[in-house]
Order: C-alpha cells, then sequence, then structure tokens
C-alpha cells in the first residue's frame, strides 16, 4: 500500500511541473515576448504542447522501466 502511495505522489509531480512552467510564463509574460518577436502562435501552442509530453514520456518511461527491473 505505502508503494503505491509513493508511486502516485511521484507521478503527480509531473502535471504540476507543467503547470509550475506555465505559470512562470505568464508571471515574466514570455508568450507576449515571443509574439512580438515575430514567432506564430500555433508554433508557439505546438511547441509547448510537444515539450511538455516529451517531459511526461520520458519520465513515465523511465518509471516503467525500471519497475520492469525491479518486478513491481
Amino acid at each position: 500500500m505505502s508503494l503505491i502511495f509513493v508511486i502516485a505522489v511521484g507521478l503527480s509531480l509531473i502535471p504540476a511541473n507543467i503547470v509550475g512552467s506555465i505559470l512562470r510564463e505568464r508571471e515574466r509574460n514570455l508568450k507576449h515576448l515571443q509574439l512580438i518577436s515575430g514567432l506564430n502562435l500555433v508554433a508557439y501552442h505546438l511547441v509547448n504542447i510537444y515539450f511538455d509530453v516529451v517531459k511526461t514520456v520520458a519520465i513515465v518511461a523511465v518509471s516503467g522501466s525500471l519497475f520492469f527491473m525491479w518486478q513491481l
């Protein structure tokens, strides 16, 4: 039971990290700065989604391989 709780808490940090980066961007007004510099709005959102998915897949892949390695 405690192992499942630790895993759930650890994996809940992934969306918290994504939300934290969104809040940092809003606080520093980075989206506005990039749009003024000439970045396309669609490209901005696609790149953000891409990097969020890459971060999530990397963490889940490492976690899954560790679970498999330790037969959890």
